[in-house]
This record gives C-alpha cells, sequence and structure tokens, in this order.
C-alpha cells in the first residue's frame, strides 16, 4: 500500500497527530508557505496551521496589515499562500481549537484565549484574511478534525497532482507561434 507523503514543516512546534491514518508517511523539512503540504507539491497544495491562541497573538504582534510597507511573518506567509492560490493551487489557514473542549469557533466567540481582545476583532481579522488576502480560512473542530482536514487535502492533491503542469516547467515553456491576442493591459 503507498503511503501518502504529509510533509510537516520543521519549524511546526506542536505537529498534528496522524497516527490514525495508517496511509500517511510523515516527512519533515522545511516547507514555506504554510506548515504542511503534499511532498514535492508545496507550489500546489499549503496549509497554515494555526491554535486559536497563535491566531490571537499573530493579531498582537505578527502580523502588519495590507497597507503595510514592511510585512511582519504572518503577513509573508499570507502573501505565500496567495501565490499558492494564484498559481491555480490550493491553500488555505487552519484554525484548531486550544484543546478546551470547545470548537475553534466556539472559542473565538467565548473569547477563551489570553489575549484581552473581543470576539468581534478575531472575527474581523479572519474576515480580512478571507477577503482582503483571498485566503480561505477553516475553524477546526478539534485537533484531529484539523489532522482529518489535512489529510483530506493532502489526499486531494495527491489525486490533483496528475492534472497539474509543474511551475518549473511552465516557467520554461516557448511562447506559442501562433498569433498572440492582443492584451488589454
Amino acid at each position: 500500500m503507498r503511503k501518502l507523503p504529509v510533509v510537516i514543516d520543521t519549524r511546526e512546534q506542536r505537529p498534528l497527530d496522524f497516527s490514525a491514518f495508517p496511509n500517511v508517511r510523515i516527512v519533515r523539512c522545511k516547507a514555506w508557505p504554510g506548515d504542511y503540504t503534499l511532498q514535492a507539491y508545496s507550489r500546489m497544495l499549503a496549509i497554515e496551521r494555526k491554535s486559536v491562541a497563535d491566531l490571537v497573538g499573530t493579531m498582537c504582534g505578527g502580523y502588519a496589515g495590507l497597507t503595510a510597507t514592511t510585512p511582519k511573518r504572518f503577513d509573508c506567509e499570507l502573501l505565500g499562500l496567495g501565490g499558492v492560490i494564484h498559481l491555480g493551487g490550493r491553500a488555505f489557514v487552519l484554525v484548531e481549537p486550544d484543546g478546551m473542549g470547545r470548537t475553534a469557533e466556539e472559542q473565538i466567540e467565548a473569547g477563551n484565549y489570553r489575549a484581552m481582545i473581543p470576539p468581534e476583532k478575531v472575527r474581523r481579522f479572519i474576515a480580512t484574511i478571507r477577503t482582503g488576502w483571498k485566503v480561505p480560512v477553516l475553524l477546526a473542530n478539534s485537533r484531529e478534525h484539523a489532522a482529518e482536514i489535512v489529510v483530506a487535502a493532502v489526499t486531494a492533491a495527491d489525486v490533483e497532482k496528475r492534472s497539474w503542469t509543474p511551475f518549473d516547467k511552465w516557467l520554461t515553456q516557448s511562447e506559442p507561434t501562433a498569433e498572440k491576442e492582443e492584451q488589454p493591459w
């Protein structure tokens, strides 16, 4: 049985547990953008995992915003995720609960995190990621659910990769010899 190679970024401090998935083989290496991907296809799938506490902490110090001239770490991650999407791949931010017996959404609504940021501001931050950065945000029900989402995304990418043109090949393709259409820009 072929095992699905799930890449986990070496900087991921609390990696998700994939022991419930016998078809998964973990590969630890540097990944960017995101924390999880399909081995050899990081330009076509990128998943940035955040706990609710991480997400709220990012709001306090790791995020500069859409109009910032000097991006911070999370801005760079969002730019990278957006780049994957722009190239036709799949990318999203996956928010998992902090293990308080609540879903990520319930934890945010209850304000169950250390920072003194109202839930409404956290919801607006998520909306900004979704609409301003054009990067989907998924809220998991549990850490196990987050692992299921990663496995489902990597499985779908593994199936779809047959139809993807490798990015490096696309960069080196010559222009068609037929006359080009005039571009409006």
